[in-house]
Order: C-alpha cells, then structure tokens, then sequence
C-alpha cells in the first residue's frame, strides 16, 4: 500500500444501520447496488440523491461531514484522502515514510 502517490478522494457511504468511508469505486459500486442516482460532480461535491423508500447514501466525504480519523483510512489497498485528529498524526509515525509522505507527516 506505500507505492502510491497522492491520498484518494473519500466518500462515505451508509443505509441508516452503518456508515463508511471509501473509495470513489467502492462508493458507486455501492449506489449502483442499492439504486441511488448521482447528483453534482464525479468526485468532490458529489453525493446521491434520497429515495423515498431506502436509507440508504453515499457521496464526497465533505459533503457529509468534517471528519477526523484517529488513524489513516484506507480502501481497495488505496489510503484515502482524510483529515487525522492529534492522535491519528501521532499514529501515522509507526507508518512507513511513504505513507507518511502522503500525510504531509
């Protein structure tokens, strides 16, 4: 997982019962599978449309909320692009250098 060169973009996705952070794939894979329609943009700023009759969500993890991890996330062997709290920066030191490196750390 250090072979790679910027932080993807998050998204989070959700049904009432769970929420997630992941990447853009595993975000329209999941609204393809519980028929939700995109609005906005492909990745910052997008998010899917309610349906009256699902719970069911997923869009730009910005667009959601300002959330902070306590340690660097990740998806499809991909580190996502996430605000770390103090304890997530102090975390990340244990990493590799190249993990690091995408952190600004």
């Amino acid at each position: 997982m250090t072979n790679q060169d910027y932080l993807e973009h998050a998204f989070e996705i959700g049904n009432g019962e769970f929420t997630d952070i992941v990447c853009q794939d595993c975000a329209n894979n999941w609204a393809k599978d519980n028929g939700l329609n995109w609005s906005g943009g492909v990745a910052y700023d997008s998010f899917t449309e309610r349906q009256e009759d699902s719970e069911a969500f997923a869009g730009d993890l910005s667009t959601f909320s300002d959330t902070e991890a306590d340690y660097p996330l990740s998806c499809c062997g991909r580190y996502l692009d996430t605000r770390l709290t103090p304890d997530g920066v102090e975390y990340l030191k244990e990493f590799p250098k190249a993990v690091q490196r995408l952190y600004n750390i």
